[in-house]
């Protein structure tokens, strides 16, 4: 080999894209066996992203996905080593329900998981999973992973590209569920559902756009008919969630869409495109529901707001995040408000107390 990164031998080529070459490695430390991808292109821009890449993988855990281990250089390129998965690749189909199945649902699972934290994975291909190992089904390739909400910058393989992102419209978790669409249909029917033609990839990009698929032959009607929803060409009349659509299939119950946020927000881009898409499956009688989960003050009540809540919920939406504990403070606010509109006043030394541990109670005016 042409490079010897430290710490690890190298045992030979697993494969090259246009950024990065991809190694089987072993670990000297303790003998594993992983997967090592180096960075080819120079310069510092792609090196910042390259390091981006790694950071966001290792604050990913899941049985579904890859994880990553360590980030080295070695003379001058930069690399990082993620698990080694050198199991069997998809079958190329036609399958049938059950082998769909046993693709589906743990891939359902691992995008839920991506889009729970606001991820998009951009790239979702027959060729980006593969089986481990011990059978289990692993999403590769997380190097186009984009935030939900923002527009998207046509990039990803054609065939499997949603009509939004080939347009540069803003991505959600239904863009990665088109994909979905288009490798169930692949798996099921032997073949894609849009292929390049004498009329090369602008032909190719036109029949997304327009154009809907063959019907599939031999399919249970419920799983064709979930399949081809998926494929929708309009984003709102596809499932609003990974859930959603093994509901539909008939392979589980709907799940709940939580929205995580970390310790601080500084946008509700990917976070507000999560919940919409779960409120629009739930107002159009899908079993589910929707949690929103984070630190005080990350901005919970402000995207409550901006989900347009339902009036009971006002009280709890309004206000800023500059003030700890903003959502409680706001419920005793308005609780003083309505018993001095009965003309009563709070006697409770509890209350008192609550008064004097949150000075910013009051100190704002009341709307």
């Amino acid at each position: 080999m042409s490079f010897s990164p430290a710490g690890h031998t190298v045992l030979g080529p697993l494969g090259q894209g246009t950024t990065s070459t991809v190694y089987r490695v072993r670990r000297e430390a303790d003998g594993a066996l992983l997967a090592l991808k180096r960075l080819e292109l120079p310069g510092d821009a792609a090196r910042v992203m390259f390091r981006h890449e790694f950071w966001r993988l290792k604050r990913l855990a899941h049985p579904n996905l890859v994880a990553a281990h360590d980030l080295g250089q070695d003379d001058g390129r930069d690399f990082f080593t993620q698990d080694l998965v050198d199991g069997p690749a998809l079958p190329a189909g036609p399958v049938g329900v059950e082998e769909l199945r046993a693709v589906l649902v743990p891939l359902a699972r691992a995008l839920g998981y991506l889009h729970a934290r606001g991820l998009v994975h951009g790239d979702l291909k027959a060729e980006n999973l593969r089986f481990d190992a011990e059978g289990r089904l692993r999403l590769l390739d997380l190097g186009f992973l984009a935030q939900a909400g923002r527009p998207g910058q046509r990039r990803g393989t054609l065939e499997y590209m949603a009509p939004e992102v080939i347009k540069g419209a803003p991505v959600d978790p239904r863009s990665d569920l088109y994909a979905v669409g288009v490798l169930a249909y692949q798996l099921l029917a032997g073949r894609l559902p849009f292929v390049p033609g004498p009329g090369g990839p602008l032909a190719l990009l036109q029949a997304q756009l327009e154009t809907s698929p063959p019907p599939l032959v031999g399919v249970p009607a419920a799983v064709a008919e979930a399949v081809m929803g998926a494929l929708a060409k309009d984003v709102g009349d596809r499932p609003p969630s990974a859930s959603h659509l093994l509901a539909r299939l008939g392979w589980g119950e709907a799940e709940a869409a939580f929205v995580g946020f970390g310790a601080t927000l500084v946008g509700r881009d990917a976070a507000l495109a999560t919940a919409r898409a779960q409120l629009e499956g739930q107002l159009a009688g899908e079993a589910g529901a929707l949690v929103l989960a984070g630190a005080p003050g990350v901005g919970k009540s402000r995207l409550l707001a901006a989900l347009a809540a339902p009036p009971r919920l006002a009280l709890a939406a309004s206000g800023g995040d500059d003030v700890p504990y903003r959502l409680v403070t706001e419920l005793l606010e308005g609780a003083d408000r309505l018993l001095a509109d009965a003309g009563l006043a709070p006697s409770d030394e509890r209350w008192r107390a609550l008064r004097a541990l949150m000075p910013a109670w009051g100190a704002a005016p009341a709307p």
